[in-house]
This record gives structure tokens, C-alpha cells and sequence, in this order.
């Protein structure tokens, strides 16, 4: 379909120049060849290497600008940041984060935002510290998503950093952290690009995530974009029960449709069968709904982090999904 473009980095102002022809050559020969031939390119999270790529003009020959939206913390950094936060945590840190990057593409650089995608890690890193932010060592070791979440079984300990909107995990003997991404931050991360009007999201790598058959961090984000591209149509298939994010703290959506108008309990149980909450209890006309769990009982108090199931009963049909809570 076209050709992607990685240069890390164009340093001087000769390869700048020469970079912004090589793609006006390339537009110009596809355009007269070709119909709908993509050139898209990975860019720079910051100005200490976007500064040399003149994305004004190449925002006329591009098709989709890839910002490296990770790497913000390793082995240049003396404290254990996270390898892709949302939002930098603590609030100071000059480091920077996902949200300070696409601030600078789209209020400094002033490229188009439906052009740009927000750059999704399917791997963390390895940090010798005894605290998130801490004074650290370390950093040049990476793990893909499925190499993190064999350490759980080893018994470390699941953090979230209620600033970066990222978790990392502890080893018991608190001298190491991971900082990673899981489907709860991968999901906040869509709903980001999304309030951002960004074009979408990429993903580095592919098949980081693969576990028994599962791709589970992209399936978070196709859980995230389906239902929202499925509200404005009519439904056209049996009852279906997505959930976003998932894992999640403290809240959920929970999406689904009806084809006839039915009498329609969704419910919440714990993994003992018990039931936890009661979302709806009523008729409801067919199309699409969503409607939002808050992690709380029936009693109003907050559950335990485990597995939770979300049962959507019909006169015709009964769709459970399992979901799963994290603190």
C-alpha cells in the first residue's frame, strides 16, 4: 500500500534537506503512477531530534505521522521513569510524556492532527530502584508485554501511577521495577487520541503481546475503537458484550446491542458467583448502549482487585464476559 519511513535521526541541516526531497521525489512519482500510494513516517517524540526533520514541508507529502510516543525513560535517565506515560509524572519531569509530545507535534510543530498517530509500547523496561521516579540504575533492559506478566507469577507486585495513567510492577525485594504498558493504560491511550482528534494509534511491535493465543493489548484497543465506531449504526448481528478498558480501575464501559426490544438485566458477579452490582433492570429498544461500572458493589464499596463477570440476560439470550479488576 505504500512505503514508512524510520530515520532515527537526521542530525544536520544537509540531511534535513536532503530528506524532505527524497520524499517530495518519491510524492511526485507515486502520485503520476499510483492512486492512494500511503508514504507515512516515524518522527521524533521531542525537538531534541524533531528539530531536524521540516515537517512543514513534508505535511503536504506525508500521509500519517508515527510519533515515537516511548523510550521517555532508560539508561540516559538517572531516576525509573515509565517507558510511555501518558502524562509525566511527577508533573515536572523533563523527561516528558506521551501528552507533552503530542503538545509539542501538534502547538509547536503544527502539523494536522488527523495526521498523526500516537505511538503505543507492547514492551516495558527493567530499572534497578526501590521507588517509581527513584534514583535508579539500569534501564537498557526491555521485555515485551508478554515477558512482563510471567513476573506476576514470579511475585511481583502490580502498581498504577494515578499521574503517568501507567502501571509497573515491584519485584518483592523492592530493589526493581518494570514500567510497561497493560490493556487499562493501552485503553486510556485510545480514548487520549481520541479527544486529541488524532488520525489513530501504532503499535511497536506486533505480536509483543501474544499470549496463549491472545493478543491482548490489541485487543484492548480494538475493544476501545469497535463500539465507538458501531454507535451510530444499527445493529446487525446477535447480542454482543464488550467491555473498555480491560483490566480497569476503578471504571469500565460496558457495550451492547439489541436487535428487537427486549427486557434486558446486566448484571455483575464475582468469580464465586456472587452477585457484586446491578447495572440495568428493564425494557430497552434495539440498538446500541453502553453503561459504565464504577468498580463499587451494591452496598457502595469499592471491590477487590480479581476477576469479575458482566452477564447481560434477554428473553432470548444470556452473554457473560469476563472482566477484570485491577488496583
Amino acid at each position: 500500500d505504500g512505503v514508512d519511513f524510520d530515520w532515527e535521526h537526521p542530525a544536520t541541516s544537509n540531511q534535513t534537506d536532503n530528506y524532505t526531497l527524497l520524499i517530495e521525489e518519491l510524492r511526485a512519482a507515486t502520485d503520476s503512477t499510483f492512486d492512494n500510494f500511503l508514504i507515512t513516517m516515524a518522527i521524533p517524540a521531542g525537538n531534541w531530534s524533531g528539530q531536524h526533520y521540516d515537517l512543514t514541508a513534508l505535511e503536504p507529502l506525508v500521509d500519517w505521522f508515527n510519533v515515537m510516543t516511548y523510550d521517555y525513560h532508560g539508561t540516559w535517565t538517572t531516576h525509573a521513569g515509565h517507558n510511555s506515560p501518558l502524562y509525566s509524572s511527577p508533573s515536572n519531569d523533563p523527561d516528558g510524556s506521551c501528552h507533552t509530545s503530542i503538545n509539542y507535534i501538534l502547538n509547536t510543530r503544527h502539523l494536522d492532527p488527523t495526521k498523526v498517530n500516537l505511538g503505543l509500547a507492547f514492551y516495558g523496561k527493567e530499572f534497578g530502584a526501590s521507588a517509581i521516579n527513584g534514583a535508579s540504575t539500569g534501564g537498557h533492559i526491555t521485555y515485551q508485554y508478554n515477558d512482563v506478566i510471567g513476573f506476576l507469577d514470579q511475585g511481583w507486585n502490580y502498581h498504577w501511577d494515578d499521574v503517568a495513567n501507567n502501571p509497573y510492577l515491584q519485584n518483592p525485594e523492592m530493589t526493581r521495577l518494570i514500567t510497561y504498558d497493560d490493556p487499562n493504560s493501552i485503553a486510556l491511550k485510545c480514548e487520549y487520541a481520541r479527544t486529541r482528534e488524532l488520525g489513530g494509534v501504532l503499535i511497536w511491535a506486533l505480536g509483543q503481546d501474544f499470549i496463549s493465543g491472545d493478543e491482548v493489548l490489541l485487543e484492548a484497543i480494538r475493544n476501545y475503537a469497535t463500539p465507538l465506531e458501531k454507535f451510530s449504526s444499527i445493529p446487525d448481528d446477535i447480542q454482543i458484550l464488550v467491555n473498555y478498558p480491560n483490566p480497569f480501575n476503578p471504571n469500565t464501559t460496558i457495550v451492547y446491542s439489541l436487535l428487537e426490544r427486549s427486557l434486558v438485566k446486566l448484571t455483575i458477579y464475582d468469580i464465586q458467583g456472587r452477585r457484586i452490582a446491578k447495572l440495568y433492570d428493564g425494557a430497552q429498544a434495539p440498538g446500541w448502549y453502553d453503561l459504565g461500572w464504577n468498580g463499587v458493589d451494591l452496598l457502595g464499596n469499592p471491590v477487590s482487585t480479581g476477576v469479575y463477570f458482566a452477564q447481560l440476560r434477554t428473553g432470548h439470550s444470556n452473554k457473560t464476559i469476563k472482566m477484570l479488576f485491577t488496583k
